[in-house]
């Protein structure tokens, strides 16, 4: 059915590939396999591809809170979630919000850093949380927001988030980040 939905868009019909993409999920959901969140990403860039933006919108959030035969490693969870706000930060870019996407980038580079922390991979997550990892890690986001400028200041953000492993608030980096950029919507 995942592959019918991709020929279906291939095609141009987007609205079917997305009624296709819904029938998968609810079959997905009855099987007693576990599943990754990647095909579960699928449904909101159809939706934002064939330009319901609320609806694509709604379904990333609805994909932070689970899916269906979701891995219940909570040691994954993080890092699925990474992947859920990257691509919110590329939906953010697209509608021409990138003020915006540097704030998901941020949290994308965050629950990566969590995942690590919870699956104690403590060579990777020292990599991940050197200083230049970090300005790496949200550079092309910021760039893409002319506001290189700000990415040391960002970054000082992410670097105090991270000492809180493994526990983060988004909320509270997303009040720092306001100061910073607050006209970023």
């Amino acid at each position: 059915m995942l592959k019918a939905a991709t020929a279906l868009k291939k095609a141009g019909d987007l609205d079917a590939a997305i009624a296709k993409l819904r029938a998968a999920y609810k079959a997905m959901g009855k099987t007693n396999l576990t599943y990754s969140v990647q095909p579960f990403l699928r449904l909101p860039q159809y939706l934002h591809e064939a330009g319901r933006n609320d609806e694509a919108w709604r379904e990333y959030n609805n994909l932070l809170l689970g899916f269906p035969n979701q891995l219940p490693n909570k040691e994954v969870v993080p890092m699925m979630h990474g992947l859920i706000y990257d691509k919110m930060r590329l939906f953010l870019q697209r509608e021409k919000k990138p003020d915006k996407a540097v704030l998901f980038s941020m949290f994308s580079y965050l629950c990566r850093a969590k995942g690590l922390c919870l699956q104690r991979r403590k060579e990777d997550l020292k990599e991940h949380l050197r200083r230049e990892r970090i300005e790496g890690a949200i550079a092309a986001a910021v760039k893409k927001a002319k506001m290189s400028a700000s990415l040391s200041a960002f970054a000082d953000i992410l670097e105090r988030e991270v000492a809180h492993l493994p526990d983060i608030d988004l909320r509270r980096v997303e009040k720092e980040f306001q100061t910073i950029a607050p006209g970023a919507q």
